[in-house]
């Protein structure tokens, strides 16, 4: 694993605790927050856990609802 892939996958897994922590503060379950943005609660547990890259255009959805 070359430095550039270590750099992305540690900012994949900041960005979902930071997903999660939100999450959390706002009291919404998995399925809840899964629901207001069109994606499965699994994929959610994906993200929270640094597992899926967030695109872009979900990064904005979710700087709209926080």
């Amino acid at each position: 694993m070359n430095n550039f892939d270590m750099e992305t996958n540690t900012l994949d897994v900041f960005l979902g605790k930071k997903l999660k922590d939100y999450r959390q503060k706002l009291g919404w379950p998995l399925a809840e927050m899964a629901e207001k943005i069109g994606v499965s609660h699994q994929q959610i547990h994906k993200y929270e856990q640094g597992l899926t890259k967030i695109s872009a255009t979900l990064l904005y959805k979710l700087s709209h609802m926080f």
